[in-house]
């Protein structure tokens, strides 16, 4: 019910970044991948196309050469992710949760990990996502920033996630919810959330020297 209130209360905004997107690049106007929901299961899940082209993984950071400069402020702001909504009325995702992982990602987690992320379905926003919002300004400087993001961004925000699971609450969820529109518009909790994703990343490779 929050999620259809949500969709009504939005529609004009999502038209408007409709638009954006087939001004500025054209067709197809949403870009569909194959995420990991609830017991594994595969769904298609709905964005707003921000990449001239899916080539390349799924991480992408600030700076990559595949974002369209109309696009920059869509990702900026969160914009990109509302159709998810939708998938949260379909019945793959939730409105809080771990973020849905692509396959790739997912194997490459411990196991006993991976499963237990698997035990719910997705979220649209969450601990992890909240903590992470400046991880695409982080990584935009780096040259192997996928490889980085498997091996040094995913284990941290995965245990947030892991942590969020072993303490799940509704007030917690509804706190969660009253947080993402604070923090996406807060330009300081994207620049504290860079600094630590930056911090992760230098002491991984300081440790990799070692």
């Amino acid at each position: 019910m929050l999620a259809l209130a949500l969709l009504l209360l939005l529609a004009l905004p999502m038209a408007l970044v409709a638009l954006i997107v087939l001004v500025a690049d054209g067709v197809p106007i949403l870009h569909r991948e194959q995420r990991l929901g609830r017991h594994g299961r595969r769904f298609t899940l709905a964005k707003f196309r921000t990449l001239r082209s899916s080539d390349g993984g799924s991480v992408a950071p600030v700076g990559d050469s595949r974002i369209f400069p109309a696009a920059a402020p869509l990702r900026r702001w969160r914009l990109d992710e509302l159709p998810q909504l939708i998938n949260v009325l379909r019945g793959d995702m939730a409105l809080v949760g771990p973020r849905p992982l692509p396959a790739r990602h997912a194997e490459a987690l411990p196991p006993e990990t991976r499963s237990r992320l698997l035990q719910v379905r997705p979220g649209v926003t969450g601990r992890s996502a909240l903590a992470f919002l400046g991880d695409d300004v982080a990584l935009g400087g780096v040259d192997d920033f996928e490889e980085r993001y498997l091996r040094d961004v995913l284990p941290a925000k995965v245990a947030l996630d892991v942590d969020y699971l072993d303490h799940w609450s509704l007030g917690a969820d509804f706190a969660l919810l009253a947080q993402t529109l604070r923090q996406i518009v807060s330009r300081s909790a994207r620049e504290r959330s860079r600094d630590q994703v930056q911090r992760l990343l230098d002491a991984h490779g300081s440790q990799k020297q070692q």
